[in-house]
């Protein structure tokens, strides 16, 4: 248990921080100026989370000690022995690899189950690769450590975060089917499948290499990415404000619950600034006279 705890949490920390930083930045340029301006409260909670990537483990660390037991595991399921329920997909691999998607239409992309077979067979396809090129480093002569450090490392960490998307997914999924609501289940599959085609299109060379994949169905995914965004949309704001963040919390003068971005920048600029007083203002107009070796003369800067 101990094993699959370490690699589960290794992988989790690694690969949840570096997603949860670049979707950050990508929410911080989507608003503009506004997402560098700091009472959108962006950058302080980006710069939060940037050491989150480094501390309590170097990510690229954590991911190779996720991709050790996944390549432990994968050997021990070639010798006949049991293996973790996370790793099931390592079980008869090489029939795994070997099949080919029998998806012919925009609408079969869109069933869940039909994306649970494609990011399993992408992490079988990795980490089998990975172990391979391990395997293949050591057969040319070099060391364990040297084949590791130097000719698989990065298919390695590829393979980690292949099996770190398909954890997460099965994960979320199994618990989406369980809900009562029909409602609220329905909103959650949509969910769920597009976190699996964004995760997948980012990376997905191994469903591609290993002839997982046709051309065809890649522009299948493609739409079914479209179709999704579209039909999600209108449970955006729902689905945020399910996930209960306080204004306290966000300190964000455009992302706030009642909704009315544009007055309260202009209550902060105006009422709560503490650099909008007048003793400050002349006091940053006689430093900027001093600096630019000019004789001081007390001209106030207007007020917003």
């Amino acid at each position: 248990l101990m094993p699959e705890l370490h690699s589960s949490l290794s992988c989790t920390k690694a690969f949840y921080s570096w997603w949860v930083l670049q979707g950050l930045e990508v929410v911080r340029q989507s608003c503009g100026g506004h997402g560098f301006l700091l009472y959108s409260g962006l950058p302080t909670i980006l710069f939060q989370h940037y050491p989150n990537v480094t501390h309590e483990g170097e990510n690229s660390v954590m991911a190779l000690q996720c991709s050790r037991h996944l390549v432990k595991c994968l050997e021990r399921a070639n010798r006949g022995l049991p293996i973790h329920n996370n790793q099931e997909y390592l079980r008869n691999v090489l029939d795994t690899i070997a099949e080919k998607c029998t998806a012919e239409s925009v609408k079969e992309m869109l069933v869940p189950e039909t994306l649970r077979k494609l990011l399993r067979h992408n992490a079988a396809f990795l980490v089998h690769q990975a172990s391979l090129k391990l395997v293949g480093g050591i057969g040319k002569g070099i060391s364990l450590l040297e084949s590791w450090n130097k000719h698989a490392g990065i298919s390695l960490v590829d393979a980690a975060e292949a099996h770190t998307i398909y954890f997460t997914f099965k994960s979320f999924y199994s618990k989406v089917l369980n809900v009562h609501n029909e409602r609220v289940r329905e909103v959650l599959l949509r969910l769920v499948s597009l976190y699996a085609i964004h995760s997948f299109l980012r990376k997905p060379i191994g469903a591609l290499e290993s002839g997982y994949l046709e051309a065809r169905h890649l522009g299948f995914i493609r739409e079914a990415k479209e179709i999704l965004l579209n039909e999600i949309r209108p449970d955006v704001i729902a689905l945020t404000d399910g996930l209960h963040f306080s204004d306290n919390i966000l300190r964000s003068a455009i992302g706030r619950y009642e909704g009315k971005p544009y007055e309260t920048l202009w209550s902060w600029v105006t009422e709560h600034n503490r650099f909008d007083k007048e003793d400050i203002r002349a006091e940053v107009a006689k430093e900027i006279s001093t600096l630019r070796g000019k004789r001081f003369t007390p001209v106030m800067i207007p007020r917003i």
